[in-house]
Formats: C-alpha cells, sequence, structure tokens
C-alpha cells in the first residue's frame, strides 16, 4: 500500500488535532483550531475600581544653563586721571582766568590752569595728579563774559575749547 505526500500530511495533521484536543479534553479546542471565530463569547474584563490618586510630587524645574557671553571686546584703556589739557580760546576777547576743580572728592582745590590767554591763541596745562577725570570748569573773559561747565570728561577730551 503506497500513500501520496499529501495524504501522509493530512492524516499527521489530523492526529495532532485529535491529540491536543483530547488532552485538553475540550472540543472547543478542536474547533478553535479548525475554525477561527472563537466558541465561547469575548470576555469583559471590568475597569478596576476608582483608587484614591496619590498626591503627586511637584518638582521645581531648574533653569537651564545659559551659555558663557563671549567676553565683550575690549576698550582701550582710558587714563584713570586726567593729564595735560589744551586749552584754545576761539573768541576775540582774551580770557582772564580759566579754573578746573576735580570732583573726585568734595574738599578738591581749584586750579587755575589758564590766565591773559588772548584771543585766538592756546595753551597747554597740566592737572593735578590723581584728580580724576570729571572736573568742573570755570572762566572770566576781559568783555565780563563767564563761562561755567560742570563734569566735563577730561580724560575722553582733553582740549577745553572757548567759543563765542
Amino acid at each position: 500500500m503506497t500513500y501520496s505526500t499529501q495524504r501522509i500530511i493530512n492524516l499527521t495533521s489530523a492526529l495532532i488535532i485529535s491529540t491536543a484536543a483530547w488532552a485538553a479534553g475540550s472540543s472547543a479546542m478542536a474547533q478553535s483550531l479548525f475554525n477561527p471565530t472563537p466558541a465561547a463569547p469575548a470576555v469583559t474584563i471590568p475597569a478596576p475600581a476608582a483608587q484614591p490618586v496619590a498626591q503627586e510630587k511637584t518638582i521645581a524645574a531648574k533653569p537651564a544653563a545659559k551659555p558663557k557671553a563671549k567676553p565683550a571686546a575690549k576698550k582701550p584703556a582710558q587714563a584713570a586721571n586726567a593729564g595735560t589739557v589744551l586749552v584754545v580760546n576761539k573768541r576775540k576777547v582774551a580770557l582772564l582766568e580759566l579754573v578746573v576743580t576735580s570732583t573726585k572728592s568734595d574738599d578738591a582745590k581749584p586750579q587755575t590752569i589758564a590766565t591773559d590767554l588772548a584771543g585766538g591763541k592756546r595753551k597747554s596745562a597740566a592737572l593735578t595728579k590723581n584728580g580724576g577725570c570729571v572736573y568742573d570748569i570755570s572762566g572770566v573773559f576781559s568783555d565780563e563774559t563767564v563761562v561755567e561747565v560742570n563734569g566735563a570728561d577730561l580724560c575722553k577730551d582733553s582740549t577745553i575749547s572757548l567759543v563765542d
């Protein structure tokens, strides 16, 4: 007796299915092997009973670290003290006296930096050391005109120009 290959496969499959059904002791298993639809209705699992929610711990988020800024381009160093100033009388009348007073301290003494400076002339003058950069300037001309400037930075601009 000769069996074809297809016939052997069919008999082997039937034997496996029968053994599985017998081992399970249920015909439902055998039915599910041949028919993909379930033999029993789907099981519904009830939702778990509401449980009190535990208080969540609040964690403060730390701000992200800021990237370090690139250092600004260095400015040329300015003198901590004004040194020499140039007084330019651009008026037609003579300057009788020009006095500067440092604002660095309350007890700074006035310093006369120019006297009898004719119109159109200029003069260079050295300022007192450690006087800082900011000065109050006052002057009197031969026509009795008075000039006053408060808070002039003589480190930034070391020229005092007197004009009409």
